[in-house]
């Protein structure tokens, strides 16, 4: 260093006594009261690399004296320890001396002190408790000296009149700052201007002391000294905090395992017992959105284990992760842990998560991180400014972590645990981590819970001129399985009402994620709803339940509420919400933000909201024999479905169905007119009903088995075993083709359901084994199919028919659908064989395949623009049909 020093003169007041000769008599005075600190002697040897021992002796009030070693850990490494007869850089016995002060009443030793040039974190470990310390800086120019300790400053070597500068020259500008860093613990920093000497003093009772440096400078040096141990003076002393506890890792596999449809990786962590045994816990680790690599032991050790003051160890945890034991990630996702055991507490340590964010429901502390200022930085640099942010959505509240730069740290959750999820935001090349626990738990945690979802039949009875759709709960009772009845009433009507079959828009837009991460199980439920059972609707409209049986607890699943709303009369909870971070997104799209909104009002409402598309579940607690719900607008489409977590079955509400009655018969000419009846009565001349319209060739990117047509329609049928046709123009005269299958299902007027599978193409989306499948042609052509089958032969009046135009492959396209009958249909057959199989053999079909005049003809037909499309496209068709081998007994 080169520096300059101004002389300060000395001048009177009106006593003719020397200003200075005052100041110093009067701190004269008040050092009678100040502390005797007792300063370390540094050995220049070390340890080891980058760690260095001193010793400090006191003077006990006993008259003995007390030697404390200090154990001194340097991240960075130190530039020289000074020995007695080196230069005394603290000037030591001075006058005005920049150490001394109304709480120090002394000099640090001459020549013994600490010099460093690196920005580091050091740890300072006592032998002893010791109460009080000095903290003494010489030449800190420019530097800031961070603690994790509140202090007072106590001297500065401004060229005050209290104090003279010091070595290197004067100060000026002290500047102490507390940073609360909305994570950490708070963090207290102190700088000045110039060559910065003088004096910190903390209070309180220490094991351990350890601070930072914020720059590297050519150098800067420092010393510590301790008032006392408190082993000497009891009245002082605090209770030890408990030692740091191992954390137990998972040995990670690099192969996965097929759990229930999902691919999972595997860890074990190998945990010991109360008797000594050491038992492993496996960990099944669901990534949906796949990882970068996992470590098993070998390879690069990003944790840098074992270095010293590591990001990763602190107050709580004493070990590093193992090393090269990282699960390395690129794509924001949900990760979800299950244990084979409930482990007590866990730990995340995390590293690299620049510019992202690590989102719990479970409220966390972070208990290390790698700032260099409370530790050491981790393998890729150095973070800053910790912060969580709470977030609730709807009754949601989630913890969110992020900090700047490249950060690396440690966060502990104090909760047992036998599953555990949370989300990652953005997609970045890399970002690891890894979890860890303190032991297995004998703590109870408690159980999801199963919800008992509607099964919905699609067919409806009339009350009092209403019709109401029907359904059905299966509910334990005791020992066996009961049977809530349920009646559904829209006021307007449905859009479609899912029966088990085609699209199951309660799936999430990633099959990969476990049912601890849907939108419609949160933390409490077991299950989703029943697959494809779900109530479509268009429009605003009022939507009441009637069940059976008294019910107890209400869940409404619901699909795709954008811009819509759901308004109750009842107050509700959140179970879930498909948000991407703490739930999969569902079918359609992710919410980020969706609420209950309650009405000031009366009569009070609750209204289900969100942004985006909101997928999720909702609970009402009590007990119930209907329920009703109004939904607010007109939007292509909005679904939902019911559940209920019980059911009492010595509280019936409303009576079975009465057994049917045959009513005098009413005969009719047109499709228009119900009519339940077992009498004859004459066909009409022709009757056509269309049940979809024809589709041009699309592609189909999830090749799996979706249901992209649907329609249904009530259909009457006047004279027992009339015959039934499929067809492709409303003529009834030419021949249907359907991309891959078309399921018919007929319902008849006693609810008796019989369905068969009609296949232009594969047969792999024709899943119901109950019903019978027929191989119809893949080219329109003359001829109808005769369904006459699924109406029966005895039965009479108003049938409901549903057809479902069902595929997989790429690309599809499928014509019109039509139901007609009456004596003016044609008698021609349908051009080709038409070959029905059951139970995996193949016989060739003798009630369908022929067209009579008393028949009723079920009709699929191309409309004139669809032929033409069809014609002009047809190579096209081919050159994209032969691509997959499975593909080409299609054409």
């Amino acid at each position: 260093h080169t520096h300059t020093h101004t002389n300060v003169h000395s001048f009177t007041i009106k006593t003719g006594i020397p200003m200075r000769l005052i100041v110093l008599l009067l701190i004269s005075f008040v050092l009678a009261h100040a502390k005797i600190y007792y300063y370390t002697v540094w050995n220049p040897t070390p340890i080891t690399t980058n760690v260095y021992a001193g010793s400090i002796t006191v003077n006990c009030p006993n008259g003995l004296t007390s030697t404390v070693t200090v154990k001194l850990t340097a991240t960075r490494g130190i530039s020289f320890v000074q020995r007695p007869g080196d230069v005394d850089y603290f000037k030591s016995g001075q006058a005005r001396s920049p150490y001394k002060s109304t709480l120090v009443d002394n000099d640090p030793i001459a020549s013994c002190m600490i010099g460093a040039v690196n920005a580091q974190v050091y740890v300072l470990e006592f032998s002893q408790q010791v109460n009080g310390i000095v903290f003494d800086i010489v030449s800190g120019n420019g530097n800031t000296f961070t603690f994790p300790y509140d202090f007072t400053p106590a001297s500065l070597g401004d060229n005050s009149p209290a104090w003279a500068c010091g070595w290197f020259g004067c100060a000026s500008a002290p500047l102490k700052k507390t940073v609360d860093s909305n994570v950490n613990t708070k963090l207290y920093s102190y700088s000045s201007s110039g060559e910065t000497h003088g004096a910190l003093v903390f209070d309180g009772a220490f094991n351990t002391l350890t601070f930072s440096t914020s720059i590297d400078e050519n150098w800067h040096g420092w010393t510590i000294g301790i008032a006392g141990v408190t082993s000497d003076n009891p009245t002082l002393a605090t209770p030890l905090p408990p030692p740091p506890k191992t954390v137990y890792y998972p040995t990670w596999s690099a192969a996965t395992i097929n759990d229930g449809g999902v691919n999972k990786y595997t860890g074990i962590i190998n945990i010991p017992r109360a008797n000594g045994v050491v038992s492993p816990v496996t960990v099944k680790l669901t990534l949906p959105g796949g990882l970068s690599f996992i470590q098993t032991g070998t390879g690069t050790d990003y944790w840098k284990s074992g270095s010293p003051a590591s990001p990763y160890e602190s107050y709580l945890v004493a070990n590093d992760p193992p090393a090269a034991s990282v699960v390395s990630l690129i794509n924001a996702q949900i990760i979800t842990l299950e244990f084979s055991e409930v482990v007590d507490d866990l730990v995340i340590d995390f590293m690299s998560i620049n510019g992202n964010k690590l989102v719990f429901l479970d409220d966390f502390t972070l208990i290390s991180f790698g700032d260099r200022q409370t530790s050491d930085c981790g393998y890729w640099g150095c973070a800053s400014k910790p912060v969580k942010t709470t977030t609730t959505n709807g009754a949601i509240t989630t913890y969110a972590f992020s900090a700047d730069g490249e950060p690396h740290g440690t966060l502990f959750f104090d909760s047992p645990y036998n599953t555990f999820s949370f989300g990652t935001t953005l997609n970045e090349n890399w970002y690891g981590f890894t979890i860890g626990t303190f032991g297995v738990s004998t703590a109870t945690v408690p159980a999801r819970v199963p919800a008992y979802y509607t099964a919905y039949t699609g067919l409806t009875v009339s009350e009092a001129g209403v019709s109401k759709y029907t359904g059905s709960i299966a509910v334990p009772n005791g020992a066996v399985t009961g049977k809530v009845d349920v009646k559904l009433t829209l006021s307007v009507g449905p859009n479609f009402i899912g029966t088990g079959s085609g699209t199951d828009y309660f799936r999430t837009n990633n099959n990969n994620f476990p049912y601890t991460s849907s939108p419609y199980t949160g933390e409490l439920l077991a299950n989703n709803p029943l697959p494809s059972h779900m109530v479509s609707v268009l429009k605003a409209q009022t939507v009441t339940y009637e069940f059976s049986y008294t019910v107890t607890d209400i869940v409404i699943a619901f699909v795709s509420v954008n811009a819509n709303s759901y308004v109750f009369n009842n107050p509700f909870t959140f179970i879930g919400v498909g948000d991407g971070v703490t739930s999969a997104c569902g079918y359609f799209g992710c919410s980020p933000n969706t609420n209950v909104v309650v009405s000031t009002t009366s009569p009070v409402t609750y209204t289900l909201k969100g942004d985006g598309e909101p997928h999720g579940a909702i609970l009402f607690k009590g007990t119930f024999t209907s329920f009703t719900f109004k939904v607010s607008l007109d939007e292509n489409w909005n679904g939902f479905t019911l559940g209920v977590l019980g059911a009492n079955f010595n509280a019936p509400v409303i009576p079975p169905p009465p057994p049917f009655i045959p009513t005098t018969p009413v005969c009719v000419t047109t499709q228009t007119t119900t009519v339940v009846t077992t009498a004859t009565c004459p066909a009409p001349t022709l009757s056509c009903v269309r049940l979809v319209t024809a589709s041009v060739i699309s592609s189909q990117p999830s090749q799996t088995c979706t249901t992209f047509s649907t329609g249904s329609a009530k259909f009457t049928i006047d004279t027992p075993g009339q015959k039934v046709f499929l067809s492709s123009d409303a003529a009834g005269s030419k021949t249907p083709v359907f991309d891959e299958v078309g399921e018919l299902v007929v319902t008849s007027p006693k609810y008796v359901s019989v369905g068969g599978y009609y296949i232009s193409y594969e047969a792999d989306c024709a899943t119901n084994t109950q019903y019978k499948k027929v191989t119809i042609s893949s080219s329109v052509g003359s001829g109808s199919i005769d369904v006459t089958r699924l109406f029966g032969t005895t039965e009479t009046g108003e049938f409901t028919v549903k057809l479902s135009v069902i595929n997989k492959y790429s690309p599809f396209s499928t014509t019109d659908a039509w139901l007609c009958t009456g004596t003016g249909a044609p008698s021609s057959t349908i051009a080709g064989a038409v070959v029905e199989q059951s139970s995996g053999s193949t016989v060739v079909s003798t009630d369908e395949g022929y067209s009579f005049n008393n028949v009723v003809l079920l009709v699929a037909g191309f409309s004139i623009a669809s032929i033409v499309l069809t014609v002009a496209i047809f190579a096209i068709i081919i050159s994209v049909k032969f691509a997959t081998p499975k593909t080409i007994d299609r054409i």
